[in-house]
């Protein structure tokens, strides 16, 4: 996709979908690829991130989810199979992922999985969970290999939405690109001559954090952070909410309008 149209993240992802999965599918017609975004790291990965994480920190009768970056549900699918009485409101910024969504869960749209697409708005997401009546209710706000491609601007309004949308205690757990590990800085350094060219345009680059980004950040707004072994070597973390008026103050300081009549 040429970078000389005013593309956004969306239309990146809706190419992606449209043009790239298919070649993708082909070239790796033994894995039996159903949807785009299923063929990102293995199975036996995310059964490793699940065991390591979900299944230890989040109860078996969880109810609430929220997912960024659902793409077309791989995540999802795992929520539903390991947590019975599961229900996962998505969102994602692209369409076309959203179509792909729906398809996969056709049969559970609108009753166990809730599509949404992502729009300018900051407060989307809250003021979605609000119509829902879920507010303080959500047991885990996640995304798994979507925000490494999501900047800090847009990272903070995200766990500032986490920290608004889930009950005391739930849990925030989320994996980043991390430039201070060996494999990362490897890909900063490499993705130099893929990248550069866009000059800040929209394209599929990582945006690079780390530990020390993402700890100095989290207890402000009311998580404790926990760092885990990524053998990607990501910055792949949970955080607890200890503190929602953390938060609220700095969502205040800040002025922003984030609709905050939270009853």
């Amino acid at each position: 996709m040429s970078n000389k149209k005013n593309y956004n993240q969306g239309d990146i992802w809706n190419h992606y979908v449209q043009n790239s999965f298919p070649k993708v599918k082909e070239k790796q017609v033994e894995r039996n690829l159903q949807f785009p975004g299923d063929e990102w790291q293995t199975d036996k990965f995310w059964d490793y991130v699940f065991n390591e994480i979900f299944a230890k920190v989040i109860p078996k009768n969880a109810e609430y989810f929220v997912e960024i970056g659902s793409g077309a549900g791989k995540q999802t699918a795992k929520i539903l199979e390991q947590y019975p009485n599961s229900k996962v409101i998505a969102f994602d910024i692209s369409s076309q992922f959203l179509d792909a969504y729906k398809e996969r869960f056709s049969g559970q749209l609108n009753k166990r999985v809730f599509a949404n697409l992502l729009n300018e708005e900051f407060t989307f997401i809250f003021d979605t969970i609000k119509k829902m009546g879920l507010v303080g209710k959500i047991d885990c706000f996640y995304s798994m290999d979507a925000m490494v491609h999501v900047d800090l601007q847009h990272l903070i309004s995200y766990w500032l939405s986490a920290a608004l949308v889930l009950k005391d205690g739930g849990k925030l757990i989320m994996d980043v690109a991390n430039y201070k590990s060996e494999k990362g800085f490897a890909k900063l350094m490499r993705d130099i001559k893929n990248y550069y060219r866009f000059h800040g345009a929209a394209c599929t680059k990582f945006q690079f954090m780390s530990e020390d980004v993402v700890g100095s950040i989290l207890p402000k707004i009311g998580f404790l952070p926990k760092f885990h072994k990524d053998p990607r070597q990501y910055c792949l973390f949970e955080g607890v909410l200890v503190e929602r008026n953390l938060a609220l103050n700095e969502i205040k300081n800040a002025n922003l309008d984030w609709h905050l009549e939270l009853q």
